[in-house]
């Protein structure tokens, strides 16, 4: 996978988590769900932060 490839990827990863946001606002409060997807978002988040930030490089 080219740089260009895994900022394509990246990007696409923190576009869904964007979208899956309003959506997990939406499910009951402290449901197991509803803290799994919240997890899902953050992690997608924090990813995308670090690739950006570098911390991904070899």
């Amino acid at each position: 996978m080219t740089p260009k490839d895994a900022c394509a990827a990246v990007r696409a990863i923190e576009d869904r988590a964007e979208e899956l946001a309003p959506l997990v606002e939406r499910l009951p409060e402290g449901g197991p769900f509803r803290d799994f997807m919240n997890r899902v978002v953050v992690t997608a988040s924090v990813a995308a932060i670090k690739f950006r930030r570098g911390d991904y490089l070899l």
